[in-house]
């Protein structure tokens, strides 16, 4: 008897926040890379389209929304990334609802002046105070890293470890 797919888990959901502008190609490559494994999902809201300045609307819908049922939120942090008030406000919406955030730098992001990543501010923050997770693009490329295991990593952070008290990014600069 086949049971038509009645039984089948349901994939986690993971949304994948990045520069729209720069960072597609490594957006569509992680989503050919984990799609199998997870349900991958973006933000493809008007106001990204129009340069919309209305943070706290689009922060309702982050949080109301397109983060409904996510396992965690991935920002894939490439060179302009840090710069991009959309990501920042992804990441606060996160935040917002205690979703594990990873960062995955991207092979186009420069580094500062002591070598460490260019990080969103809001993400930064809660790397150094122990939250967020990073890692590599080349390391989830060459399957040194288990997603899963990274994602699992993430989700047993303790929430008391948040920090989005940041004002939020007004402008892409």
């Amino acid at each position: 008897m086949d049971s038509g797919g009645l039984f089948q888990k349901r994939k986690q959901r993971l949304f994948v926040g990045y520069d729209h502008l720069n960072d597609g190609p490594y957006y569509e490559g992680f989503r050919r890379m984990f799609s199998s494994l997870y349900e991958i999902t973006r933000d493809n809201s008007m106001e990204r389209e129009l340069d919309g300045d209305d943070a706290d609307g689009f922060i309702r819908y982050l949080r109301e929304s397109a983060l409904e049922d996510c396992a965690c939120v991935v920002i894939l942090c490439g060179a302009h990334t840090h710069l991009s008030k959309f990501v920042d406000w992804e990441i606060k919406a996160a935040l917002d609802r205690k979703l594990s955030v990873i960062g995955i730098i991207l092979p186009t992001n420069p580094a500062d002046a002591t070598g460490q990543p260019l990080l969103p501010e809001r993400m930064k923050l809660n790397f150094d105070g122990g939250f967020a997770v990073i890692c590599r693009w080349e390391e989830l490329s060459s399957t040194q890293v288990d997603l899963s295991a990274r994602i699992r990593y993430a989700m047993d952070r303790p929430q008391v470890l948040i920090e989005n008290s940041l004002p939020l990014r007004r402008r892409n600069d």
